[in-house]
């Protein structure tokens, strides 16, 4: 007989699952008792009813004069996050999302988020994961060096307990960086601002895993992967860990493709994607002020679904795990102005461009080679994740709110 009591209150799943339930009964296709332990068909129904009612929802508000860009994002961003979910809680069927108790202990007591530095905690089985993904790319745990680009899901503090080389952390959260100094005094901490501040020169090439989860906005994530690439190693084995959310990015025309292109004209490729390997807590004890800074973006509309989806638990990321391209070498020039860029910055966010006519095409050729898909296909070939319905929906399920006299 299979077990479908929910896993324990302190893991995700349980959060999750009870969402979707939530969820599925409000779209008016209830999840069965055996859920997440159905069929592949039946899996894929599902998938397909719920893509079909979240495209519905979004034809309304790009149509609707009212609700701007800023608005549909973060409904997307409330959707997107449901519909990750649903695709991890059947894909990790019969498995807990639990974080082991001492990573759960040593976490505990972080300091809230600060909004003002973007930060948003993933969860500590994410973390947990992400650690795992350290070790596993490291030649051997007692020796080389590992670089946290910002670390605010205090990854360093989960990897001093197993890795017996040089772990570093650059930050400029103080409160961030007093709190790893308490948890793991090994650790070695640089207080540097990644937006407008420049990184040391000796610790160019200097590393062979650089970790960072930047913002998911094309600016502030070029800022910190550009100072990942300067730090880490000439080498083969070198790897960059990225958890990266591209809801953002894939609303906004060829932005995704624009931002992969540019990492392979710097010279890196990606070689793995683990989908929706971190969650993000929204639950509105852990987040109050982000759920908070939230709504002031939500659109105002009178839909039954959209109030289940901002109800939605956790956010995600997928984890990327990037190498050197081999045989590349970066012109000289580039190179200078990069180099330059990244000791001296105190303004924008992305590096100085250079003419595409400087590009030699067999360069361009190959960068365009190595941009992935950023959604990876969901289990079933034929559960289709992007399908837009040719119906409109139906005034009852969304109707704008009228404006208070």
């Amino acid at each position: 007989m299979i077990d479908t009591a929910l896993p324990p209150d302190n893991s995700p799943s349980s959060h999750i699952r009870t969402f979707l339930h939530q969820l599925f009964t409000e779209i008016g296709d209830p999840l069965p008792e055996m859920w997440p332990h159905v069929s592949s068909a039946e899996y894929a129904s599902r998938f397909r009813t719920l893509r079909q009612r979240l495209s519905q929802l979004y034809d309304f508000l790009d149509k609707h004069p009212t609700q701007n860009r800023v608005q549909r994002l973060f409904t997307r961003f409330y959707a997107e996050s449901a519909s990750a979910l649903f695709a991890l809680d059947r894909e990790q069927a019969g498995l807990s999302l639990q974080a082991h108790p001492s990573s759960v202990q040593k976490l505990a007591a972080r300091p809230p988020v600060e909004v003002r530095y973007d930060q948003l905690y993933c969860t500590p089985d994410s973390t947990e994961r992400r650690v795992n993904k350290i070790l596993e790319v490291q030649s051997s745990p007692d020796q080389g060096r590992v670089l946290f680009v910002g670390d605010d899901d205090l990854g360093s503090i989960v990897l001093s307990d197993r890795f017996q080389g040089e772990i570093h952390v650059i930050d400029l959260d103080t409160r961030l960086l007093d709190f790893i100094e308490q948890q793991a005094p090994q650790v070695q901490l640089h207080k540097i601002d990644l937006i407008l501040g420049g990184v040391p020169p000796w610790m160019q090439g200097h590393f062979d895993t650089v970790v960072l989860d930047p913002p998911w906005d094309i600016g502030g994530a070029w800022a910190f992967l550009s100072r990942a690439l300067y730090c880490l190693k000439q080498s083969p084995a070198a790897r960059i860990i990225l958890a990266f959310c591209p809801i953002q990015m894939e609303l906004i025309g060829s932005e995704m493709r624009r931002f992969w292109l540019r990492l392979a004209r710097y010279g890196l490729a990606c070689e793995s994607i683990h989908a929706a390997c971190h969650l993000y807590d929204l639950t509105p004890m852990q987040t109050e002020s982000y759920r908070r800074a939230f709504g002031l973006y939500l659109p105002e509309i009178e839909s039954p679904l959209f109030d289940v989806l901002i109800k939605v638990p956790y956010t995600f990321s997928h984890l990327y795990e990037l190498r050197r391209i081999e045989g590349f070498r970066m012109g000289k020039l580039r190179q200078k102005l990069f180099s330059w860029w990244l000791t001296n910055n105190q303004g924008p966010h992305e590096p100085p461009a250079l003419s595409a006519a400087n590009e030699p095409q067999e360069e361009i050729d190959a960068a365009e080679e190595t941009i992935p898909s950023t959604y990876p296909a969901p289990p079933l070939q034929d559960a289709t994740p992007h399908t837009i319905p040719e119906q409109s929906p139906s005034t009852a399920e969304a109707v704008p709110k009228e404006p208070a006299s």
